[in-house]
């Protein structure tokens, strides 16, 4: 008897050339989906699969910036990472509303007195 094969449903692209991310679906036996992302980097093939497409074109569009501006191979953001964030920020743990440390810096502090540029012969007289 021969075995039933995995067929393929679709394919989706994000980017082209050296950054192409494609991500194939593939209907399993056990009846769920698997997304399957492949690219190439330094040479190499590269695959992950996951079991979300929304988790999947996320990450495959992180890939994508991520070979486009050449940075080393990094911890993706994952649908995982992004669930604490929003949940973090519901129970108040990180409020949206709330200024970042760079927002909540004061403008420089102005000098007392007057700025003077010291030359050689001055510091020696100072001293």
């Amino acid at each position: 008897m021969s075995q039933k094969r995995k067929r393929r449903s679709s394919v989706v692209e994000f980017g082209n050339g050296p950054t192409r991310v494609k991500i194939y679906t593939i209907n399993r036996k056990d009846g769920y989906s698997e997304f399957t992302l492949v690219w190439k980097e330094r040479g190499r093939r590269r695959t992950r699969s996951l079991s979300d497409m929304e988790e999947a074109r996320m990450v495959a569009q992180q890939i994508t910036v991520r070979l486009a501006n050449g940075w080393e191979a990094g911890g993706e953001v994952t649908k995982r990472d992004l669930e604490l964030l929003r949940y973090c920020e519901k129970q108040g743990y990180l409020h949206p509303d709330r200024k970042t440390a760079a927002e909540q810096t004061e403008t420089f502090k102005e000098p007392e007195t007057e700025i003077e540029i010291f030359t050689p012969m001055k510091s020696q007289a100072y001293w």
